[in-house]
């Protein structure tokens, strides 16, 4: 055997011998171990057979080549047919020479697996690389970028393509931060490293891996941080090829710390400023920690309290009815027993070493997220002794209370907003015959007489919608029905109380029936005493009078003193029986008056020059205080003469010789204010309180100085409040005193303002609250309102001015309404005025009713007047205030909201952001002002309401420098919400009257 042969044989390589046809000739025993096949089998049939046919084409190609003269031997991969069946890839080299093919094979199955393997290896690689939510960038050892993956991209702005074989990290780096680490390292490591890329890889180098935060610079210039990871990449023999950075973006880590951080920061602020005590116990019940509140309450120190137990016999605890408390019971043992939280619970506590306090605890579990298992427990609580004092107090107040009332001789009876009585005492039954029973549910009108009955829901409803009190804070004498049917004379005092957002009213009924017996009789006798005296007190009079005038001759000096005594006595009586006679009629009601326009101050000046002549003998002067302000008064010209005198008289009896008597008026918005100032003593402050009461003498001696009855002024107060007024009295600054009464102020008929825009409207009204209410209702609206309580003033202002409409009550003060009707009607120029009638009776409209363009019943809501006056001016466009109330108390909001006329736009804001964020977005024609806000000071939003007039309506004062900024100042505890609703009407009908925005003062 030749060496070929041995080789061939021997051979780990699959060798073999083809001929031209393609048919195996030779091939040694590795064919048959790696294929399967013996050789008898593999000659048998074509070599083609056998080849993966896919690699048919290119084997027989091959073969082609090779047949051409000079091929070299060629190297190609083949895959043939294993004897089971799969496919054995195989690198082979074939040549040819004189007709045969010579190829020698090497299985290559294991080299193509591991190829694979590695190219699926390199895939998943690029794939972590490219899906990584993380930058990842590799350098050379020269600090090139060779490796910036797909989240790099997105994290820094840059491209691969922008950095790879270009840039060195140090482009995405703070400068400043690099040149402080570099100074760090090397100190740390004890030599110097220079800044740049050196800082970075330093420890890598050294084999350490460092990871701490950086800033990263983006390509658009904004910074973010980062934790970056450096290390070194080597190769086999441990040399370093690279460097391998991977950054984390922790952005939202850090923000998430800083609001952990904040949020720790609160809760222990939270915990440490919260008023209520907060203890925090361990499964043992022993306290781990405490706050400032509960070691006030529980009266010990935080060093003291940490390990202390819920069951420490230091506390003496007891239940509110004094018997133990054990510890085992403690809510903070009970939660950690049961796992169910425990609420206010009771307990008896010393509290430090003498006090006791009432607590009342809540205890709730602290979970542990980490093992799963409640480990800890918080206990709320708080001291509520002096809540338990106050109900006690309460209570016992209550049960005073309520003693005094059903022992009470008055009855007493308490009704909702709805008239319903909900209680009554004892009294009641005794007085009405009713038992409780029959009383509690129902409507309080079955105790009074019709008409008064009927009328009963609507004066509520009336008081509720207009805030126009009749009854309630000024009590009066009614007639009251019983169960039987009889009547009686009572006297009713009414108040209103808010108990849980609901308003109710009490009421206390008092029987007068024998107090109104004696005051008839009393009655009766002063009348026929007056009578019996008038009659020879005229005789004797007018004897005296012909006497001092010398019908009988001239009488001695002698004789002529004494006539002038008892002339002058004779008077003096006389006035005192006047007096008297008209303290009775008062108190009778059966005074009555003749009530007309007048004006003022010619009444004024006509009373002084009355008066000049009694000044003069008391050698007083007496003046007016010019100016006096034009306008008109609806009084009973005789009776204000009558007042007049009693206050200048008063006055001038009180004034030293050359003494000086002022009579002068002034306007003060909607009122007339007529002052009487003198120059006497003064009056003395026991005296005050009822100098104006019957028969009070500031010197009540039988020796005092001055005359009188002590009637004048209580006749004056009687007469003032009759004609709708209110009198008073002042110190002045030096010496003297100060009598003033004031009247509703009537604009005069001339000057009556005229707005530039909107309807006017006559009012024709004697009731003088019922007459401001339609005033304030329509000038709300947008309409100018000139008032006529007199037939008389009606035809004055009807002749100086134009209308749109007028509202007429069917009675004025001079006389019936229907008369002034018709006159309207048969005028040419106002035959077309549209009349509403407002009234409580259409009875009395007769002939009249067919003249009227609309009716409409006392006690009336806005919207229906508002709605008859619209349609009467034929659609005119009605103003609709806007107004911001800037007020943090929802009841007050609430209130004031219900005095204003529904269809005004008001608009709540409980804080100064809210108010400002108002407006900020509409105009405002008032804002109405609290001072003392949740989050700031009302007068910090004066900059920023526009044109819109501010009124403070605020518990605090308001200082004058403030008061100047602002067009009205009302302090809560002197102003109501009525008074908050006359003021914004009189500010809006200022500004719509073309008189400007001005401050006001109240």
């Amino acid at each position: 055997m030749d060496i070929f042969q041995v080789f061939f044989e021997q051979s780990l390589d699959l060798c073999c011998t083809v001929n031209e046809n393609l048919y195996l000739e030779q091939l040694n025993s590795a064919w048959q171990s790696t294929l399967g096949w013996t050789c008898a089998e593999l000659r048998a049939v074509p070599l083609t057979e056998f080849v993966h046919p896919e690699d048919l084409e290119g084997t027989l190609s091959t073969a082609s080549k090779l047949r051409t003269p000079g091929v070299t031997p060629v190297n190609f991969v083949i895959r043939f047919r294993h004897k089971q069946g799969h496919w054995i890839p195989l690198s082979s080299t074939v040549s040819f020479k004189d007709g045969t093919f010579f190829a020698a094979a090497r299985d290559i199955s294991a080299r193509q697996e591991r190829q694979r393997e590695s190219a699926e290896a390199i895939s998943r690689l690029q794939s972590i690389l490219e899906s990584a939510d993380y930058s990842i960038i590799e350098t050379n050892p020269d600090g090139i970028i060779r490796v910036f993956n797909a989240a790099a991209e997105r994290m820094l702005g840059y491209s691969a393509a922008e950095v790879i074989d270009r840039v060195s990290p140090g482009i995405l780096h703070d400068l400043d931060e690099v040149v402080e680490h570099s100074r760090a390292i090397s100190e740390e490591l004890g030599e110097t490293i220079s800044p740049g890329f050196e800082t970075f890889v330093t420890k890598a180098r050294r084999g350490l891996t460092e990871e701490r935060e950086w800033t990263y610079l983006r390509k658009d210039g904004s910074r973010f941080p980062v934790m970056l990871s450096v290390t070194a990449r080597r190769d086999l023999n441990g040399a370093i090829v690279g460097f391998l950075g991977i950054a984390r973006d922790i952005s939202e880590r850090q923000r998430t710390e800083k609001l952990l951080k904040e949020s720790e920061l609160l809760l222990s602020t939270v915990f440490s400023s919260m008023a209520v005590g907060m203890v925090i116990q361990d499964q043992s019940g022993a306290i781990r920690e405490v706050n400032p509140a509960a070691e006030k309450i529980l009266g010990l120190k935080r060093a003291q309290l940490l390990g202390l137990e819920s069951a420490d016999p230091r506390w003496q605890a007891t239940h509110p009815d004094g018997t133990p408390f054990p510890g085992s019971e403690h809510p903070a043992m009970v939660v950690l027993r049961t796992g169910q939280p425990q609420n206010d619970v009771p307990m008896w506590i010393r509290s430090g070493e003498e006090d006791f306090a009432m607590i009342s605890i809540n205890a709730r579990l602290i979970p542990n997220p980490q093992e799963g298992r409640p480990q800890l427990v918080v206990s709320t609580f708080r001291d509520i002794t002096p809540q338990v004092q106050a109900e006690n107090e309460l209570r016992d107040s209550e049960t005073r209370s309520r003693a005094i009332i059903d022992t009470a001789v008055e009855a007493f009876v308490t009704i909702d907003e709805r008239g319903r009585v909900e209680r009554v005492n004892p009294a009641v039954e005794k007085l009405f015959g009713y038992s409780p029973d029959e009383l509690v549910g129902n409507n309080v009108s079955m105790l009074m007489p019709d008409p008064v009955r009927a009328e009963h829901d609507g004066y509520l409803k009336n008081y509720h919608d207009t805030g126009v009190p009749k009854v309630i804070g000024i009590g009066r004498e009614v007639v009251a029905l019983r169960k039987d049917g009889s009547s009686f004379p009572a006297e009713l005092s009414v108040s209103e109380m808010l108990l849980g957002g609901q308003r109710y009213y009490s009421g206390v009924i008092r029987d007068i029936s024998d107090r109104k017996r004696i005051e008839r009789l009393q009655s009766e006798f002063i009348s026929t005493v007056s009578h019996e005296l008038r009659t020879p007190l005229t005789s004797i009079r007018g004897s005296l009078g012909l006497l001092a005038g010398g019908m009988l001759g001239e009488l001695p000096e002698e004789a002529r003193e004494y006539v002038d005594i008892a002339l002058n006595n004779s008077d003096r009586l006389v006035r005192l029986i006047n007096d008297i006679l008209d303290i009775e009629k008062i108190q009778s009601g059966s005074m009555e008056l003749r009530s007309s326009t007048t004006e003022l101050a010619l009444a004024l000046r006509l009373s002084v020059q009355a008066n000049a002549g009694f000044a003069s003998s008391h050698e007083v002067s007496l003046k007016v205080r010019e100016p006096l302000p034009a306008g008109e008064v609806l009084v009973d010209p005789d009776r204000l003469a009558q007042v007049f005198a009693n206050l200048i008289s008063n006055a001038v009896k009180f004034s030293p010789p050359q003494g000086l008597v002022e009579v002068g008026a002034e306007q003060k918005g909607r009122w007339f204010r007529v002052t009487v100032s003198d120059q006497g003593p003064g009056i003395s402050p026991e005296f005050e309180g009822r100098i104006f009461t019957r028969f009070a003498q500031a010197d009540a001696s039988s020796t005092r100085q001055k005359g009188g009855t002590g009637l004048g002024l209580s006749i004056t107060k009687a007469l003032v409040e009759k004609m709708g007024g209110r009198v008073g009295f002042a110190p002045r600054e030096t010496v003297g005193t100060v009598f003033f009464f004031e009247l509703p102020y009537l604009h005069p008929i001339r000057e009556t303002p005229e707005a530039p825009e909107g309807a006017t409207v006559l009012v024709c009204e004697d009731d003088l609250d019922v007459a401001r209410l339609l005033e304030t209702m329509l000038t709300s609206a947008g309409y100018v309102v000139h008032q006529a309580p007199t037939l008389e003033r009606a035809r004055r202002l009807l002749r100086e001015h134009h209308y749109d409409a007028v509202t007429m009550d069917l009675i004025l003060a001079d006389g019936d309404s229907a008369v002034l009707i018709s006159e309207i009607r048969a005028e040419p120029t106002t035959r077309n005025l549209p009349i509403i009638v407002i009234s409580g009776s259409q009875s009395q409209l007769g002939q009249a009713a067919v003249l009227v363009s609309d009716v409409i019943r006392k006690p009336f809501a806005e919207d229906r007047l508002l709605a008859a006056v619209q349609s009467a001016v034929c659609g005119k466009q009605l103003s609709t205030p806007t107004v911001l109330h800037v007020e943090d108390d929802h009841d007050i909001c609430r209130i004031v909201r219900k005095t204003l006329p529904s269809h005004w736009q008001v608009v709540a804001a409980p804080t100064v952001r809210e108010a400002r964020q108002a407006l900020e977005q509409q105009a405002f024609d008032i804002v109405l002002l609290d001072l003392s806000l949740p989050d700031g000071e009302g007068d910090e939003l004066l900059g920023s309401v526009g044109q819109a007039q501010v009124i403070i309506f605020s518990a605090q004062d308001t200082s004058a420098e403030l008061s100047q900024r602002v067009s009205a100042a009302l302090v809560k505890a002197h102003s109501t919400p009525l008074d908050v609703r006359e003021t914004i009407l009189a500010l809006l009908s200022t500004s719509s009257a073309g008189k400007g925005r001005g401050r006001q003062s109240f």
